[in-house]
């Protein structure tokens, strides 16, 4: 601090006076304006009070301003029901009638399948109706499950290069390394020869197509970045999600860059994605074109023109969940909590940041007290050391409660998983973190099928065979830098 105010030639007690009156402002701020989670206040409080240097600047870049927020998001809200109101009345009311072909019974103002699987966990169904009073649950889908990069990416290629109408890709991180500039050069090609393409990417995690964009010039590719306040990190769009001719689309964990095919320094990268035909593939669609409009401004884009999903012969039922800032509640958190609250047999969750507030602890804590197998799965190696720290040391809490905790040592996991009694999964963008649940926008897909549920379930036990389980008497061991890192690292969690 000294020597700041030596370098800014100003008295060193005149920089003390201006920080503690700038964390006076922001208690106050927080306490009377905004209101704020009283945990969060409190761990802010201490913050400011022992660091008022580094709180001031943490203050800055992650604090939340929940009046601009509301503000900046309630049109995108009103923007997304309006286009969903559209969807529901053009697309869904007229297939859903008693002589429908797909699967789908309107009960209500709910459409309700008539899956055994759906049936058997209908409550799950009909939360995620009520995140999105419009949500559809969609029988006659065909799921490609996908646990290695270079399949998904191959996948995704060969899609984006047999594509003859249109390619929407939403991602959170696009990198500036060969993966990226494959996909791009490909959605180039495509779009001169007449495919109409959309590109949206975060503005913070996609800052590197910045480099990029010379590629795109007098392709006609429509490029957006959404939140551009880069100097922010909190409301960021963290979906990942391709739809291409709206016939076929992908969401998961996998953003856009070579260490997803397992060569960044982490090593090999277990993540998840799936690859949906069917009616499903309107819901990612619409999500697209809400985000797009939101990032782009193309207010009066119809998004009638690019629903194009047809039923096919397969009995997977998939039903679409979102959250963000522009949402009333944390709707995926709840998924989540649902999932594990309905398990009877078996929860399995895969994740590589684990940060669970009180309620998703609580939740574990109870399954796991009824007998359900509970199990979580973490990775070994930090890609954010903080969060990796404060992972390891909530799983040792649920220990006691006889939550089986893994650490993957096979690569690095970043795979966001919830697979119950091997029947129903979901795979997504949303980690188990205060940033998914109430700070960033995520999708996940909810998927009812027992065959895919199975693939899920195979995996996660493949994955267990090259993974430790921290044990009690394992953590008992840990080094005294260990003890002190993973308490200093949770005191921060409830700030972001």
């Amino acid at each position: 601090m000294a020597d700041l105010a030596a370098l800014l030639d100003v008295p060193f007690s005149l920089i003390l006076v201006v920080l503690v009156l700038l964390d006076v402002i922001f208690v106050f701020v927080m306490l009377f304006v905004e209101r704020d989670n009283p945990t969060r206040v409190l761990h802010w409080l201490l913050i400011l009070i022992y660091e008022p240097f580094l709180g001031a600047i943490l203050f800055l870049f992650f604090h939340q301003d929940y009046r601009r927020k509301r503000r900046q998001f309630e049109k995108k809200a009103r923007a997304d029901i309006q286009m969903l109101e559209r969807y529901l009345r053009e697309r869904v009311l007229p297939r859903t009638g008693p002589t429908a072909a797909s699967p789908i019974i309107e009960s209500g103002s709910r459409a309700t399948p008539t899956s055994g699987t759906v049936l058997e966990y209908g409550e799950l169904a009909r939360l995620a109706s009520r995140a999105d009073p419009h949500a559809v649950l969609s029988g006659n889908n065909r799921i490609r499950l996908f646990v290695d990069g270079n399949e998904k990416f191959q996948s995704l290629l060969e899609d984006l290069r047999a594509a003859k109408e249109h390619i929407h890709l939403e991602y959170y991180i696009l990198r500036n390394d060969s993966l990226a500039k494959e996909i791009v050069e490909t959605i180039v090609a495509k779009a001169k020869a007449g495919v109409q393409v959309r590109l949206l990417l975060d503005a913070l995690g996609g800052r590197a197509m910045r480099k990029l964009e010379p590629l795109l010039a007098g392709s006609g590719v429509k490029l957006a970045y959404f939140f551009p306040r880069v100097s922010r990190f909190n409301y960021r769009n963290h979906r990942k999600i391709a739809v291409i001719d709206g016939r076929i689309g992908y969401c998961g964990g996998y953003n856009i860059g070579e260490e997803y095919l397992g060569r960044g320094p982490l090593g090999y990268w277990r993540d998840c994605a799936v690859r949906v035909q069917g009616p499903g593939v309107e819901q990612l669609q619409i999500r697209f074109m809400q985000d797009w409009a939101f990032a782009s401004r193309e207010h009066a884009t119809d998004p009638s023109p690019y629903l194009q999903a047809v039923p096919e012969n397969s009995s997977a039922m998939l039903q679409q969940i979102s959250s963000g800032p522009d949402t009333s509640q944390e709707w995926v958190k709840q998924s989540y909590i649902k999932m594990i609250t309905m398990a009877k047999e078996s929860c399995y969750i895969q994740t590589p940041y684990f940060i669970p507030d009180a309620s998703v602890i609580d939740a574990l804590r109870i399954a796991a007290a009824s007998g359900v197998d509970v199990r979580v799965m973490i990775p070994c190696k930090p890609d954010h050391m903080f969060v990796f720290w404060a992972s390891q040391s909530f799983c040792a809490d649920l220990l006691e409660a006889g939550v089986r905790s893994f650490k993957y040592n096979n690569g690095f996991l970043h795979a966001k998983t919830f697979i119950v009694d091997g029947k129903v999964g979901s795979v997504g963008s949303a980690n188990i973190d205060p940033r998914s649940f109430h700070l960033n926008f995520e999708t996940n897909v909810i998927i009812f099928d027992e065959a895919i549920g199975g693939q899920m379930k195979e995996a996660f036990l493949r994955d267990v065979s090259v993974s430790t389980e921290l044990t009690p008497q394992d953590y008992a061991k840990r080094g005294w830098v260990v003890r002190f890192k993973e308490p200093f690292c949770r005191l921060f969690y409830p700030i972001t």
